[in-house]
């Protein structure tokens, strides 16, 4: 905080150190306003250390700790808080990173949400008789604190092994930042609240009771040592980033009767190497698992409508992936960056596929996109270095604002591929060359056998199957390298005899 201060004349009745600031007036090392006859702490001007608020500034009461009124004070050390405080507004204490010591006063009413927050040294809060509220991550990644003890006196919170509950123990409230090793949840409890288990880095496993039935945001965020979490049965909701940056866990499995997970929910769990959605799960968000980098193996559910903004993003180590005919639309750079993604397939449903879904899918050959896509957007397939054949089941869809999307930015090889009596395909589809595909005619004469189809075609290669399957089959090898020519609409290949039926494609080189 600035602290710039300019001098006034001594009042009669207030201490000498008395002035005006942009917050109110300074008393001492204090800035405050008041307030229906008590004071509001606004401000801290002192040299850090052992801070103790007095009991009055200006005359009045000392009432309340106002927002941000030490916020990064980063040399305070120790707060004494007089009795006469009945709030603390949020941010109050925010990222006091040597407060190692706060005593709270018994007559405390509320403390605001965030209220110490990032106080990294803080060790130990006890809580009075009179707390009525406790705002959302008040002791948020304090990550030395080992207990938060409660009055027995108090109506509304509890303490059970220095963790805080509301008085019935239903709802985990917070486990202190510096807890470690095995943690099991009272039975009691049936809700755990946004950034219950926060930044716990020391936690190794939490064992869930089965009255739970969702988890809040970030409720398991930042738990980097946890390696174990079994979910009940019960559990119908995955908050957002619930388990995001959890990067030791290794392996969980979603509940079937999971019907929603948040946004980021499991993000940059990179030890995750499976991961199973249930069919219950209608709605899941972008960001899902953003970054799994170890994530191998995936199954979607039947529920799901979309996959969502980046959902997938940055999961390097995936290779395959299904998508059911459930989902209609494949969100922005839902798979982007998956390099290792060899083999997708798209259900009959999707009908748009967003910005850079498959942008830099380095490792994507070919494609088939079903009939029911309507829409591709900028940047679909930009960046796929290896991508070569992509096949259009149906019409070719719309690609908006012409002029400047480019569906194949970076993705110098490819070649549409589109069937016989579908409609909009050109010479070219968004500056790629078309070539039509499932037309070609053969016949045999001995070991000769003639291949053509109806449109001249340019620079290709000829490969050839035992059996008709998807054009990403591995069935399929090459029998001609690439051919440079023009306007060719025939071409002789020389098999041995009894070889049995054989199956032809063009494609570009």
């Amino acid at each position: 905080m600035k602290k710039c201060f300019c001098k006034i004349a001594t009042l009669v009745g207030l201490l000498p150190l008395l002035s005006l600031t942009a917050l109110g007036a300074q008393q001492g090392d204090f800035v405050y306003q008041t307030n229906g006859g008590g004071a509001v702490v606004t401000g801290y001007a002192g040299p850090g250390g052992a801070v103790v608020i007095p009991d009055t500034l200006g005359g009045v009461p000392v009432r309340m700790i106002g927002a941000s009124a030490f916020d990064k004070e980063t040399t305070v050390t120790s707060v004494n808080i007089p009795n006469s405080v009945t709030n603390i507004h949020s941010y109050a204490f925010f990222n006091c990173t040597s407060l190692s010591n706060v005593t709270l006063p018994n007559g405390l009413i509320s403390i605001g949400d965030y209220a110490f927050v990032l106080c990294e040294s803080l060790t130990n809060v006890a809580i009075g008789p009179s707390l009525v509220s406790i705002g959302a991550l008040a002791f948020g990644y304090c990550d030395r604190l080992r207990a938060i003890t409660v009055d027995p006196l108090n109506s509304f919170y509890t303490s059970v092994d220095g963790v805080l509950f509301d008085k019935n123990t239903n709802t985990l409230l917070q486990v202190p930042g510096g807890k470690s090793g095995s943690y099991t949840i009272p039975a009691s409890v049936t809700n755990i609240a946004y950034g219950a288990f926060i930044e716990c880095k020391s936690l190794t496993s939490v064992t869930i009771p089965d009255n739970v039935t969702s988890l809040g945001y970030s409720a398991f965020y930042f738990c980097s040592g946890l390696t174990n979490v079994s979910l009940p049965s019960t559990i119908t909701s995955i908050g957002g980033d619930a388990f995001g940056f959890c990067t030791n866990l290794a392996s969980l499995t979603i509940p079937s009767a999971v019907t929603s997970i948040g946004w980021g929910a499991f993000s940059y769990c990179d030890r995750l190497t499976s991961i199973t959605i249930p069919h219950g799960v209608t709605n899941m968000g972008g960001q899902a698992f953003y970054g799994c980098t170890g994530l191998t193996n995936v199954t979607i559910g039947s529920g799901v409508t979309q996959i969502a903004d980046e959902a997938f993003g940055g999961c390097a180590s995936l290779t395959s992936i299904t998508i059911p005919d459930s989902v209609t639309r494949l969100g922005f750079m839902a798979f982007a960056g998956c390099t290792g993604l060899r083999n997708v397939s798209i259900g009959n449903s999707v009908t748009i596929i967003e910005d850079s879904v498959f942008w830099g899918c380095t490792g994507l050959t070919s494609l088939t996109i079903p009939s029911s896509v309507t829409t591709i957007m900028d940047g679909t397939f930009a960046a796929c270095t290896a991508l070569t054949s992509l096949y259009f089941e149906g019409n070719a869809p719309a690609v908006p604002y012409p002029d400047w999307s480019k569906p194949f930015d970076g993705s110098p090889f490819v070649t549409v591929f589109y069937r016989a009596g579908t409609t909009g395909w050109g010479a070219t589809y968004a500056d790629r060359p078309t070539v039509l595909w499932g037309a070609l005619s053969v016949q045999h004469s001995g070991t000769n056998v003639i291949v053509s189809w109806p449109k001249a075609a340019t620079d290709f290669v000829l490969d050839e199957s035992s059996a008709l399957g998807p054009p990403s089959a591995p069935a399929w090898t090459q029998v001609l390298a690439a051919i440079y020519q023009t306007n060719v609409t025939s071409i002789f290949v020389t098999q041995p005899a009894a070889t049995g039926h054989k199956f032809y494609r063009l494609r570009r080189p």
